[in-house]
């Protein structure tokens, strides 16, 4: 009878351990569908892309096919790169609360807070009625910051030099001040996103090599040793595409490219990416980030057609 009663006290106390403790202690650890280095905590998903125009379906499609392949993780954050709507010497009135609903009506996990456009030509006209654009006319900013990442705006007019007021060379030195400030993580990544390229193609990005040197200072210092990672997404060039580009639609770290008025065979410290063209091509990257590695997954027509990894420093 005493050991009848030892044994209903131990199995009482056992049940008492298991009801406090929490579900993560007793679960065994597992990898999240579309996870490539840990949990589903261990990644951020950042969706990238530029050129909507008069594509008013696409943004759902793709959002949807990026989370549908990440499984229970969601996308924490959307980064578009201008030109929404127009197109040849069109800019038409839009309000951005448009493009928001078709972002927001696909997904639960973005809303005016973790959705950004950095404006093209295209979108000098826009009402920004939801607070997300980064304007035509004005100067690059940070525009998001992750547990990861930072993601910093450079609108058309910052390489274009097509507005009066908006100096490339300006800009390109306020962006390094920024990245090198007192307040900034130097661990995180830094992803700039801009309409327009920096490599030579439509010979209208007269203000791209500020910015090439601008990134390499930011990745190197004053050397070229890479100790920062940094990325340029960059789109526009739908129009005016030629073969060649298809090169340097992701260039690696101490790649090289032609950059518009500067080397014709510039090395770079910085991720060169096509962010993708959402009208012309069905296209946009899934950018995921962890704490040892960056990857690319360019998506076209709703499955992924290319990866490329980069190690963070």
């Amino acid at each position: 009878m005493k050991q009848m009663k030892r044994m209903l006290a131990l199995i009482l106390a056992l049940v008492m351990i298991l009801g406090v403790l929490p579900m993560s202690v007793l679960a065994a650890e597992g990898t999240a569908t579309g996870d490539f280095t840990g949990g589903a905590s261990d990644t951020d998903y950042l969706f990238f892309a530029t050129d909507r125009h008069t594509n008013t379906s696409i943004l759902k499609t793709m959002i949807d096919a990026m989370e549908k392949n990440i499984g229970e993780n969601k996308l924490e954050y959307l980064g578009l790169g201008g030109d929404m709507v127009g197109s040849g010497n069109s800019h038409p009135t839009y309000n951005s609360s448009t493009v928001l609903s078709e972002i927001t009506g696909a997904t639960s996990s973005l809303n005016a807070t973790n959705v950004d456009i950095v404006a093209g030509i295209h979108d000098m006209n826009v009402n920004d009625d939801a607070g997300i654009v980064l304007p035509y006319s004005g100067g690059g900013a940070k525009i998001y910051e992750g547990d990861k990442y930072y993601v910093y705006g450079v609108p058309e007019s910052c390489i274009s030099g097509a507005v009066s007021n908006v100096d490339p060379e300006t800009e390109a030195n306020a962006f390094v001040t920024w990245a090198n400030g007192a307040n900034i993580d130097k661990s995180k990544v830094i992803i700039v996103l801009s309409h327009y390229p920096l490599h030579q193609r439509r010979n209208d990005n007269n203000g791209a090599s500020y910015w090439a040197t601008a990134l390499n200072k930011v990745a190197v210092g004053d050397d070229t040793t890479i100790d920062r990672n940094v990325i340029f997404f960059w789109g526009h060039n739908h129009t005016g595409e030629s073969s060649a580009d298809t090169n340097v639609y992701y260039v690696a770290p101490n790649g090289s490219i032609s950059v518009q008025g500067g080397s014709s065979n510039q090395t770079i410290y910085f991720s060169y990416a096509n962010a993708g063209y959402l009208n012309a091509k069905s296209s946009a990257t899934l950018l995921s980030i962890t704490d040892t590695q960056i990857k690319f997954e360019k998506y076209v027509n709703s499955s992924v057609s290319t990866t490329n990894t980069v190690t963070r420093v």
